[in-house]
């Protein structure tokens, strides 16, 4: 998320960013508030298709309508963001829309689906084709200049108080994870020294606070028991 909003705002291009979640199921209010959130980029006074009810056994054809539409009112280039896409549950009637999207796009248009997870089946034929371009979560990690670099940034006195290598220690023990490198700093700020903070306490909650509340509240309740329970062993092979 923070990759593309820097992207976007580092080049000046016009986007329309939106928020998925696990409600989103139902086209029409989909396709609503789709509409509501490109009034920045759609210039003309051309209203924008509304899902009817001749539309309902063809969602398809409509959705290439929409975009269609959409995308002759907007000056390129432009970009459609889809955040927490691994939000959308598989069998929501939205996945197969996003297909008809994607491929409907003209040029000067792109998309970004920003998630957490594999794309899902669909994506295969844009591969192909090589309509579509991913990007490693390995990639996403911070090398250890890179880390030394935004501890030096944040400021407030504690930056400046540890070598390269306690820094370094720090992005060993998160593996290059930008969250975790954050929560542990701000864990550190707390800390009257550097104690080992992959042992402290205070470091272990923030991180445990972020997980609870940006990943496992957001799974199904089958996934949550399994993890709960499944959590009590001292070892599991995998099966």
């Amino acid at each position: 998320t923070t990759l593309i909003a820097d992207y976007l705002a580092s080049r000046a291009i016009p986007a329309l960013w939106y928020q998925l979640d696990s409600g989103d199921t139902d086209p029409a209010t989909f396709f609503h508030y789709l509409a509501l959130a490109s009034y920045r980029l759609y210039k003309q006074d051309l209203p924008l298709p509304k899902l009817a009810a001749e539309y309902q056994g063809d969602l398809a054809t409509f959705t290439r309508r929409f975009i269609e539409r959409l995308c002759a009112g907007i000056d390129p280039p432009a970009v459609f963001v889809f955040d927490n896409f691994q939000d959308l549950p598989p069998s929501s009637p939205l996945q197969p829309l996003f297909r008809e999207f994607i491929a409907t796009l003209p040029d000067g248009c792109r998309a970004f689906f920003l998630s957490r997870e594999k794309p899902p089946a669909w994506v295969a034929g844009f591969a192909a084709r090589h309509a579509v371009h991913f990007i490693d979560p390995d990639r996403l990690r911070l090398t250890e200049e890179e880390a030394i670099g935004i501890i030096r940034l944040l400021g407030d006195g504690f930056a400046t108080r540890y070598s390269d290598a306690d820094i370094r220690q720090i992005h060993q023990t998160v593996d290059g994870w930008a969250a975790g490198l954050i929560l542990m700093c701000r864990a550190w700020q707390q800390s009257p020294a550097l104690t080992p903070l992959w042992k402290d306490e205070r470091s272990h909650a923030l991180i445990f606070d972020y997980f609870a509340s940006e990943l496992f509240e957001r799974l199904n309740a089958e996934k949550q028991e399994f993890l709960l329970q499944s959590a009590l062993l001292p070892m599991m092979p995998p099966a």
